[in-house]
């Protein structure tokens, strides 16, 4: 995924999800905030192959952390 799809892909999921990435570049570590009742419609917004394994999703609410994985498409 080069530099343009990733903030396109930041921006859709911040303004359909309310989830926010900081980082802003698609070779660190992205990691991804927001609230747990947000999540399940975050992860459904995720196609294969749009981000790395090892991203993370911060639930800001629970402090509950979710770890991608892109070979299956699921968040652990």
């Amino acid at each position: 995924m080069g530099f343009e799809d990733f903030l396109g892909l930041t921006a859709t999921l911040e303004e359909e999800t309310g989830f926010k990435c900081y980082e802003g570049t698609p070779g660190a570590q992205p990691v991804f905030y927001g609230l747990s009742s947000n999540f399940d419609n975050f992860a459904s917004k995720i196609q294969e192959n749009q981000l790395q394994t090892g991203t993370i999703a911060f639930l800001i609410d629970t402090g509950d952390k979710k770890f991608y994985y892109r070979p299956t498409n699921t968040w652990y």
